[in-house]
């Protein structure tokens, strides 16, 4: 066989003719292929320079997308407190249990500044009307207090959009009121504001 042949024969099949020894070290494992043998599978494919580009950019997007799981995560557990909060309140505007009511109002409330427990009680129990059912609709938004003057001792705000059924009294009457309330997070807790 002519040099010519055998390289050919080598390229094709991988193979060394009988009697010829690789003058090369084999890559994958640094020794001499002695005649007769075949070339050793390698463990890493060869990848054209594209493939590696878009395996990268893959790679990057799968990573980049980690920290956005986590802040969803977060995110979805800070807004399952403030459905709690909001159910909390609105249950027990339907009870009518006046004193829960009032604990779910925030400490730094421009309402409980202005009223004690007795003045809050005697303007619910004068109301025309009371709540009789209610669909929480969304979120409207969570964020971060950015009027710390105002509100001071508030971490976060959020707004809770609510479709309110009031029933009146003496009547028998009903409407339904589409409100945006407004819940503080305080000490690590949610607070009707």
């Amino acid at each position: 066989m002519t040099n010519r042949y055998k390289l050919q024969h080598i390229r094709h099949t991988g193979e060394y003719p009988e009697g010829h020894a690789r003058r090369y070290p084999d890559r994958t494992t640094g020794c001499r292929i002695k005649s007769g043998m075949t070339k050793p599978n390698r463990l890493l494919i060869p990848v054209s320079a594209p493939w590696k580009i878009i395996f990268l950019l893959a790679l990057i997007l799968l990573m980049g997308s980690a920290p956005t799981a986590l802040c969803k995560s977060t995110a979805d557990a800070e807004e399952q407190a403030v459905l709690k909060a909001a159910r909390k309140f609105l249950d027990a505007e339907i009870r009518r249990d006046y004193p829960a009511v009032y604990a779910c109002f925030a400490p730094s409330s421009a309402y409980l500044r202005t009223h004690n427990y007795q003045q809050y009680l005697a303007e619910a129990k004068a109301a025309p009307y009371y709540v009789v059912a209610y669909q929480i609709v969304r979120v409207n938004y969570i964020q971060d207090n950015r009027d710390p003057q105002t509100i001071s001792t508030a971490d976060k705000i959020a707004q809770v959009e609510v479709e309110v059924t009031f029933a009146y009294e003496g009547a028998k009457r009903r409407s339904v009121s589409n409100i945006g309330f407004i819940f503080l997070k305080e000490g690590g807790k949610w607070y009707k504001s």
